[in-house]
């Protein structure tokens, strides 16, 4: 197997998340980093031994013989970011939701095409065992026909009125925020297990908290721009007041879902909901029993029939062991990052089919945010349309 050179747009704590999972595979090497927040991106680079760190991604693609790219910026650079890493022919892995409006996810979809290259979004849930192993479950036909899905993704990070993320701002995070930025992930993998497309939305969202402080002068989050690449190096940007500004993304969303095969869902998510780090659940309802997952307890499976006791399963053989050269728990987040890039990279490398979310399930995904964010505009249910005349075909 040949190894990888990778590269790594931005330098956030996804970013820093990508890095870890990329460094416990022994064929893979992160070769250079592009971020302008100058501190942080020579500090990351410094930390994991990456020789070249550039203020300007576009200069990282032309001057570094990359394999592939991963795109951890903010979200309304991503179309640009992944649109140029396709256009000099890179492979691309792309932090969610892929794009900030379901026409320029398309229009990704149709490049990655073009160019033959291979695409995925970073939907890491997927990776755990036991979401695996509740697919096979509904698509056995062990739960029998499937009625519902229904779930919750819970946060607490943003709950204190005195924290400032730039994901609280739609210039920077695009129209939603609770739904894009975490209910992606509860939409890939309720769409992933059941094996069904969503086609129908009814979505209620709110903003608990309207202002927030944000420091008037900050590092950039944006990452092109002009400048070089360097070895290491630092810069201080200094600090000033905070000034109040308004929130135009929402703190909380709740969705009523329609699915192709007529299961119904229901979704509730918060980012300001006190004492959940990260409360992803889902429970499947079929004709014959019921099963459910949570984030908290990764390793359980809970099957409940009716007039029996609810019990637990661990997860398969194969999924005991980690992906790469670093052995970690399977229910570790570190174990899923590394089998989800993992996976990707074998697909390159060698072809193999795997279950990682590519550009056009994260167009789906895309458009089932985007019918949300108008169905709680227009106060009614919102279909989502064909899946595509143009793309699909």
């Amino acid at each position: 197997m040949r190894s990888l050179a990778v590269g790594v747009i931005g330098a956030g704590k996804m970013a820093r998340a990508h890095i870890q999972a990329i460094r416990s595979l022994d064929y893979a090497r992160v070769v250079a980093l592009a971020s302008r927040d100058r501190a942080k991106g020579t500090a990351l680079c410094a930390e994991y031994d990456i020789p070249h760190w550039y203020d300007d991604y576009r200069r990282m693609l032309s001057e570094e013989q990359l394999d592939v790219v991963h795109d951890c910026a903010p979200n309304v650079l991503h179309f640009q970011i992944n649109r140029d890493i396709m256009l000099s022919g890179r492979h691309v892995l792309s932090e969610k939701p892929l794009t900030c409006s379901a026409r320029e996810s398309e229009a990704l979809v149709e490049l990655a095409r073009k160019h033959g290259v291979h695409t995925a979004v970073n939907f890491v849930y997927r990776h755990y065992p036991v979401p695996g192993q509740i697919r096979e479950l509904v698509h056995s036909g062990a739960l029998g026909e499937v009625w519902a899905i229904h779930g919750t993704y819970l946060q607490d990070w943003l709950a204190d009125d005195q924290v400032y993320d730039w994901r609280v701002e739609a210039s920077q995070a695009g129209p939603s925020r609770a739904i894009a930025d975490i209910g992606s992930h509860w939409l890939d993998m309720a769409m992933f297990v059941l094996g069904q497309e969503i086609v129908e939305v009814c979505t209620d969202m709110a903003t608990f908290i309207p202002m927030r402080p944000r420091p008037s002068l900050q590092s950039t989050h944006a990452v092109s721009g002009h400048g070089g690449r360097s070895n290491h190096g630092s810069a201080q940007t200094g600090s000033q007041a905070p000034e109040r500004v308004q929130v135009d993304t929402e703190d909380y969303a709740s969705m009523l879902l329609r699915f192709e095969h007529e299961a119904r869902g229901c979704l509730t998510l918060s980012q300001v909901c006190h004492g959940w780090r990260s409360g992803l659940s889902f429970t499947v309802e079929g004709s014959r029993g019921s099963v459910a997952w949570s984030y908290e307890e990764p390793e359980r499976l809970d099957i409940r029939m009716r007039n029996s006791e609810a019990w637990g399963r661990a997860p398969s053989p194969e999924a005991q062991h980690a992906t790469g050269s670093q052995p970690m728990a399977a229910s570790s987040s570190q174990y899923a990052q590394s089998a989800m890039i993992g996976s990707f990279y074998d697909s390159i490398l060698d072809g193999q089919a795997s279950r990682y979310a590519d550009f056009e399930q994260g167009w789906r995904v895309d458009c089932v945010i985007e019918a949300a964010v108008e169905s709680a505009r227009s106060g009614g249910w919102v279909g989502i349309g064909s899946l595509s005349d143009k793309v699909l075909e």
